[in-house]
């Protein structure tokens, strides 16, 4: 099993990024991760400190299979 994960820094407008990502970025990311065995994701809330947290975003992507990891990340396969 791998996992791939992705991380999405604070956008400038969190309705706008919300926006854009359901609707067009999650659709496109889906229909080429069909093999995924599951998807992970969680917006972060921040720190103990109260701080901003770094990522708004993150998703984590599980595959069953070296060649289908390699395969979504365009690099060779080996």
């Amino acid at each position: 099993m791998i996992k791939l994960q992705v991380l999405y820094g604070q956008p400038s407008d969190h309705s706008e990024f919300d926006i854009y990502f359901f609707e067009h970025h999650l659709p496109l990311a889906m229909r080429s991760l069909k093999r995924a065995e599951t998807l992970e994701m969680q917006r972060d809330q921040g720190h103990l400190q109260g701080d901003r947290a770094p990522y708004y975003l993150t998703a984590d992507v599980w595959l069953a299979l070296r060649q289908d990891m390699m395969a979504r990340s365009g690099e060779p396969r080996g």
